[in-house]
């Protein structure tokens, strides 16, 4: 009851009366296409499969007033979030959501003390975002039913003021991936219903009409794939006739469109596996590149579902991806930054090797000790 009058659904004795209007924008028509079409096109593919392995080579770890927690203090609904399903899986159905939909709903599995014991990824589909217009106070309808933060969490990608839902990368460039659909369909129409012939008979007689029709006959009769090889007469010879993908330039817009798509979902060309004419990667600029996705791109989608999911953990209890997987340098590089960071005494050679390269104490040779 406190919730609907929190929402605005219910009016308040000592409030003045007020017409309260729920701003539920039209949804953005988007084609049928679009939602399953657009996931078709292999730079589309490639490019959300890099987003989903960026996300699940991650940990989600709990915190509680900057105290990590582990072991049995680790909340069960992130460790094994819903049935069978790991929390590799829980990041992946995140993800996925709101690479396709710009939205991901997480339901909180509760017993009957109020305790959180698993979380559940809803079909967006099936969600449906509110917002009120007048204090702004946002909720969920699911299943008949209106779920606060707490209990169906919202993340949504790309924020747009005044909108109850997120705004995904294909939705706010469906034009552009409509148009990469186009360039593949134009090229198909080419190469299959294009009236481009497959070859030319040439004949050094004069013909009319009726005789060049016998012979295109007689051609595509005995050239069939059951019928052999073809015999011809009166001077007639076959020149086969080809088109270049190139030269139709199909190829290069084809690269164009996967470029733009890379661009779109901010992914690295390197990693969609587009060469870009005039370009030079060298390991470095890799690294470099790695690192900046994830800082640029994935962050993006990862700091939406850390604040979604900590809706759902008890007061206090924050979660938060650990990028030490990803971002975590190479060895050397370590290695240097532990050594200027000894000799500047902020921390001690123990503190390095144990808490921060995590080899095992034993595994220490002591300082000061001789071979």
């Amino acid at each position: 009851m406190k919730f609907m009058k929190l929402i605005g659904l219910e009016k308040r004795n000592a409030a003045p009366r007020v017409e309260v209007v729920d701003y539920t924008p039209t949804p953005m028509r988007i084609p049928a296409r679009a939602e399953t079409g657009y996931q078709g096109l292999p730079a589309v593919f490639r490019a959300a499969s890099i987003l989903q392995t960026a996300a699940q080579q991650l940990s989600l770890d709990a915190w509680r007033n900057g105290q990590q927690l582990t072991g049995e203090s680790m909340p069960t609904a992130l460790a094994r979030p819903w049935d069978y399903d790991t929390q590799r899986d829980l990041i992946a159905d995140l993800m996925g959501s709101m690479i396709f939909t710009g939205n991901a709903y997480a339901l909180a599995i509760r017993n009957k003390y109020g305790e959180l014991t698993g979380i559940r990824v809803l079909n967006p589909n099936e969600c449906t975002p509110r917002l009120n217009s007048i204090n702004g106070v946002r909720w969920t309808e699911y299943d008949g039913k209106a779920y606060r933060a707490n209990d169906l969490a919202h993340a949504r990608f790309m924020h747009m003021p005044g909108q109850p839902a997120g705004l995904s990368a294909i939705g706010f460039a469906r034009k552009t991936l409509e148009r990469a659909h186009q360039i593949a369909d134009a090229g198909a129409h080419i190469f299959e219903r294009g009236g481009i012939p497959t070859g030319i008979l040439t004949t050094n007689q004069p013909i009319n009409a009726e005789t060049a029709k016998a012979a295109k006959d007689a051609w595509n009769e005995s050239n069939s794939t059951l019928n052999g090889v073809a015999v011809l007469g009166d001077g007639i010879t076959y020149s086969p006739v080809t088109i270049s993908p190139a030269d139709a330039q199909f190829l290069e817009s084809q690269k164009y469109s996967d470029a733009q798509i890379a661009m779109l979902f901010g992914v690295p060309p390197h990693l969609m596996g587009i060469a870009l004419d005039g370009s030079s990667m060298t390991y470095q600029n890799l690294q470099d590149g790695n690192t900046s996705f994830m800082q640029w791109t994935v962050s993006l989608y990862l700091s939406e579902i850390e604040n979604a999911l900590s809706k759902l953990l008890p007061r206090g209890m924050v979660t938060r991806f650990n990028y030490d997987a990803v971002l975590r340098p190479d060895a050397k590089k370590r290695m240097e930054t532990h050594t200027l960071a000894i000799n500047a005494g902020i921390y001690t050679p123990e503190y390095a090797a144990v808490e921060i390269e995590g080899l095992p104490a034993h595994a220490l040779t002591k300082l000061g000790e001789k071979e």
